[in-house]
C-alpha cells in the first residue's frame, strides 16, 4: 500500500545525497536533466503515475482588494524510481476564472497570460527534499507565456488507503518574474489604487493514480 511512498522516498534519500542544491539554472534543468531521464528510463524500472484529479486555486491581491480563481490543469504525470524522479502539470490556461467574470477576459488578455498565444503553462519537477514527515521541497521550473524561471516550493506527499499519491502545495510567485507586469509598482508609478501586487498566490491538490509505463 505505501510502495509510492517508499519509492518517492528512496528517490528524495539518493537527491540529498548527489549534493544538488536548489541555485541550478533553470537553463540546465531543461536542457540536461530531461535528456539523462530519457535515457535512464530505458535501463530502471519506472512506477509512473498519471493524473486522476487535479485542483488550481489561485489569489491575486491590490490595494485594498483581491481576487480568487481557478484554473484547470490539462494533464500531469509522475515517475519514481530509486535513482530519479521527474513530474510534469501542463495548466490549460484558456481555462482561468475569476470571482469577476469583466476579470476573465483581461486576464486572458494581453496585458497578463495572453492566451491566445500562449494557451499552457508548464511546472517541470526534478528535485524532491525532504524536510519533515510527508513533507518536501520540490525544485524545478514554470514555463508562462514562453518564459522559463526556476522554482522551489514545499509540499506535502501522502498516500491514500486505496493507493493513490497526493501532492498538496501552497506558495506564491512574483508574477513580473515572467514579464506580467501590468499593474505592478515595481514597474510603474503613480498607480494609486490601480496597483496590484507582484505576488501570486496557489493552492494546489493534485492526485496521481499508478499505470502503465510505456517505453
Amino acid at each position: 500500500m505505501k510502495k509510492f511512498l517508499l519509492l518517492f522516498l528512496a528517490f528524495a534519500v539518493v537527491g540529498c545525497g548527489s549534493g544538488a542544491t536548489d541555485n541550478v539554472s533553470p537553463k540546465k534543468q531543461e536542457v540536461g536533466v530531461p535528456m539523462a531521464m530519457k535515457e535512464k528510463k530505458k535501463k530502471i524500472g519506472f512506477t509512473q503515475l498519471e493524473l486522476d484529479s487535479g485542483s488550481v486555486q489561485w489569489t491575486g491581491r491590490g490595494v485594498g482588494k483581491k481576487h480568487v480563481g481557478t484554473v484547470e490543469l490539462r494533464s500531469a504525470y509522475l515517475d519514481i524510481a530509486a535513482e530519479l524522479m521527474e513530474a510534469e502539470f501542463e495548466i490549460d490556461m484558456k481555462t482561468i476564472k475569476s470571482d469577476s467574470k469583466g476579470l476573465d477576459s483581461h486576464l486572458k488578455g494581453k496585458d497578463f497570460f495572453d492566451v491566445g498565444r500562449h494557451s499552457v503553462a508548464r511546472l517541470f519537477v526534478n528535485k524532491a527534499v525532504p524536510k519533515s514527515p510527508g513533507m518536501y521541497q520540490l525544485t524545478g521550473y514554470l514555463t508562462i507565456k514562453g518564459e522559463r524561471r526556476g522554482l522551489s516550493f514545499p509540499a506535502k506527499i501522502f498516500e491514500t488507503e486505496d493507493g493513490k499519491l497526493v501532492t498538496q502545495a501552497k506558495f506564491s510567485i512574483d508574477r513580473t518574474r515572467w514579464g506580467i507586469t501590468y499593474g505592478s509598482g515595481s514597474f510603474f508609478d503613480d498607480l494609486g489604487d490601480k496597483l496590484i501586487k507582484d505576488a501570486v498566490e496557489f493552492e494546489v491538490e493534485v492526485v496521481f493514480k499508478e499505470s502503465v509505463f510505456d517505453e
